[in-house]
């Protein structure tokens, strides 16, 4: 048994296993109800032409350079190979988003003559090769709209070397670059090939949809190129109170770029920013991720946005029987919404989609083999030595110093301290301590010299780690092992 005279850790009034994790809640949800704010002040006054502009600025700026256009470099376009199917000819091919990294993209090209109207598919977290996006190119070609389909960067895609998500993701926190930049520009390098194809018409613009991460990277490339005529987000997004901050859902890197939630930048921002361009969002009922009722009372908002806009007529909710899945009801809402708004022929009919119609093809009729040298993890490095190469010392010492108090704010003493009696060990005296600061109790032990006074100017030990930790430091300062006194032959340990 441990003897009185031994402290114990003083009792905290909350769970520290979560402490720091509703912290970080409180203050991301403070500042998105404070974008809620900002949002619906500048919507009802009139200025949201300004507010949207704003939003844009800042993903701007958070994404990095976005060569594309006329701006984008050569695609280096390689044909892989082609296959015929019952409902369209498929053409894999190769081309450049960034020098040296390829997007490896699958077109779908009708039977039927051109020049055709185009719909750019980006695929979400998965590969091309699923259902929830060979099937619906499949529909779209059907329908008499050349679609493109591509991989995102790394899941189970053709570009999994250097593009994880997570690992390499996170690594674009430090040259500040989201990831995002990667899914993004690899769409609007889409359309630049599409400009290179006769039997593609342009003049009205390009649609883009797609589920999940496609649908994420469809609202961001509407911010970035005005040639996308409407778009189809499908079970991507919801008010970030109720997820992933809301629910402290694990989410991947590219949607949390450094500074997006300082900013209040929400995903009904990022719909919003769109404006003016056309938006048909989807929602599947049943689905277990983005669930109907986020997705409603984020339709509600937009909705209302948009009216105070003067353009209701731009924004469409559809809801979906399904899950978190893109069906072949969407594929016939979507391209009613591009005969409207891309074909400007509101009034064609979309024939009925039978399921039984479309069958999964092989994955080899869709692979392109992309070169796997430049991927995420190299592009962001690259970016890093030039970020390095071009830095001055001295000034960027001081500059660093700043940003990093910027960021972590002015030094504070803690609120509360509060100390067990002391227990000698050895030539130290041995405390339990508790700082309180804000929603943080942070336990600590500590140990100071016996002939020094607790308020003196003698060096003090303090461990505020987990036990192994306090453990590993004591060491050094126990003659008999860490937390240990004898006492008449008998040891009594302590994990300090």
């Amino acid at each position: 048994m441990t003897p009185p005279s031994i402290p114990n850790p003083i009792p905290t009034k909350g769970d520290l296993r979560s402490m720091l994790t509703h912290h970080l809640l409180d203050r991301s949800l403070k500042r998105l109800r404070d974008a809620d704010a900002r949002r619906k002040e500048a919507f009802d006054r009139g200025d949201w032409k300004a507010y949207i502009a704003s939003v844009r600025r800042h993903i701007r700026e958070a994404f990095g350079e976005m060569p594309f256009g006329k701006d984008g470099g050569p695609l280096n376009l390689r044909l892989v190979s082609t296959f015929e199917t019952p409902h369209c000819r498929i053409e894999n091919v190769l081309f450049e988003s960034f020098p040296g990294w390829q997007v490896n993209a699958s077109v779908f090209v009708p039977h039927s003559p051109g020049p055709f109207p185009a719909v750019v598919i980006p695929v979400g977290h998965s590969g091309k090769h699923y259902a929830n996006y060979q099937i619906p190119a499949q529909a779209f070609a059907k329908l008499g709209y050349l679609a493109v389909l591509f991989d995102p960067p790394g899941q189970d895609s053709e570009k999994k070397p250097g593009n994880d998500h997570f690992s390499d993701g996170v690594r674009t926190f430090l040259t500040g670059c989201s990831s995002q930049r990667y899914f993004v520009l690899d769409a609007l390098r889409c359309i630049d090939y599409l400009e290179t194809r006769e039997d593609v018409d342009l003049s009205h613009g390009v649609g883009m949809t797609g589920v999940s991460g496609g649908g994420q990277t469809t609202l961001f490339a509407t911010l970035f190129d005005a040639r996308i005529a409407c778009q189809g987000p499908s079970c991507c997004l919801c008010r970030m109170a109720d997820h992933p901050v809301g629910d402290a859902y694990a989410t991947c890197a590219e949607s949390m770029w450094s500074g997006r939630i300082a900013a209040g930048v929400d995903e009904t921002d990022i719909l919003l920013a769109g404006i003016p361009t056309p938006t048909l969002y989807m929602a599947g009922k049943q689905d277990e991720v983005f669930q109907i009722e986020w997705s409603r009372a984020l339709a509600q908002t937009v909705g209302e946005c948009f009216a105070l806009a003067g353009i209701e007529d731009r924004f469409r909710f559809f809801e979906d029987e399904g899950g978190h899945a893109y069906t072949l009801a969407q594929v016939a809402q979507f391209a009613a919404w591009m005969n409207r708004w891309m074909r400007k022929d509101p009034e064609r009919a979309v024939p009925h989609l039978d399921p039984e119609a479309f069958a999964m093809l092989d994955y080899e009729m869709l692979k392109c083999r992309p070169a796997p040298e430049e991927n995420m993890f190299t592009l962001n490095r690259a970016i890093a030595r030039d970020l390095k190469s071009s830095r001055d010392p001295k000034p960027e010492r001081e500059a660093l110093r700043q940003a990093v108090q910027r960021v972590i704010g002015a030094p504070t003493h803690a609120g509360q301290w509060e100390e067990s009696a002391p227990f000698q060990l050895w030539m130290q005296n041995y405390h339990e301590v508790l700082f309180t600061t804000e929603q943080f109790e942070i336990p600590a032990t500590l140990l100071r010299p016996v002939e020094k006074p607790l308020t003196g100017s003698g060096k003090w030990i303090v461990y505020m780690d987990a036990d192994p930790g306090k453990e590993r430091g004591s060491r050094r300062y126990y003659p008999n092992g860490p937390g240990t006194r004898r006492r008449g032959g008998t040891a009594f340990r302590r994990a300090v």
